[in-house]
């Protein structure tokens, strides 16, 4: 059996609690695993760039003269931390890197050297070998700009990850255009979820694209259209791995597979 692990999926086999990891480790056991530059892309902008985040503000305490640093402390740092708490993933995905934190240091007082070595180890492991590991292949669907070596991951404080619609030299429009009868399929879909569920920014993104394909270019209406992308580029052939509960009508729309975890 072909599966596609979706960003969710590659999320919490990496980064969630041990006996989910190896829960979804288990099931993915004996199958021919598969992901998408995209989802690459995603990893790298909701994940890495966080720990980056998380790294950001422990040196700063190190430039102040923090060298050792209790965790409980350290939680109610990044309480204080302005910008990115607004959301409610980023309050998610910065509770995972903390997680990873405490999962590897046992002890209350940690010198703040130590943590962000491992914030360095953690971030490199994670980008270069823990995201492809058991991964077959990587469909390159959009050979999107911001995987590319000279895109640094930022850290969402001095810097961030960011496609601009005038620069951008990726192939999503002409993924767009060879997909374009679905893409009415999924709208159709998502107009008949319930209200209080559905997805009302991709819909909106997605009628702009509609109306014209190359809006679908830029973080503004790219990243909208995450969801819609990452089933796009899933093998018609593959079962897609996906926590994520908008997915369910999408690809229903298309006509792929849900891989269904057994109970």
């Amino acid at each position: 059996m072909k599966v596609f692990l979706e960003t969710s999926t590659q999320i919490q086999r990496l980064l969630h609690t041990k006996a989910r990891m190896e829960y979804i480790q288990r099931h993915l056991s004996s199958k021919s695993l598969c992901t998408s530059d995209y989802v690459y892309m995603e990893f790298r902008r909701v994940i890495l760039q966080n720990f980056a985040y998380v790294k950001t503000l422990l040196q700063r305490m190190l430039q102040e003269g923090i060298r050792n640093i209790d965790i409980s402390d350290f939680f109610v740092q990044l309480s204080e931390s302005r910008g990115l708490f607004n959301r409610p993933r980023a309050i998610q995905c910065n509770l995972l890197v903390v997680a990873a934190i405490a999962r590897e240091f046992q002890g209350e007082s940690l010198p703040t050297l130590d943590l962000l070595d491992f914030l360095d180890f953690q971030m490199e492991y994670l980008e270069k070998i823990a995201f492809f590991q058991g991964i077959s292949e990587v469909i390159v669907a959009t050979n999107c700009d911001l995987i590319k070596p000279q895109i640094p991951v930022g850290d969402l404080i001095s810097t961030r990850i960011s496609c601009n619609a005038k620069t951008a030299q990726c192939r999503l429009v002409e993924l767009v255009l060879s997909n374009y009868s679905e893409l009415s399929k999924i709208s159709q879909a998502l107009e008949r979820e319930d209200p209080r569920t559905r997805d009302s920014r991709a819909m909106k993104a997605l009628r702009r694209i509609i109306d014209n394909p190359n809006k679908a270019l830029g973080e503004r209406t790219c990243w909208a259209l995450g969801d819609v992308i990452v089933a796009l580029s899933a093998p018609d052939d593959a079962y897609i791995y996906t926590v994520d509960r908008h997915f369910e009508v999408i690809l229903s729309s298309l006509g792929k597979k849900l891989f269904v975890e057994k109970k």
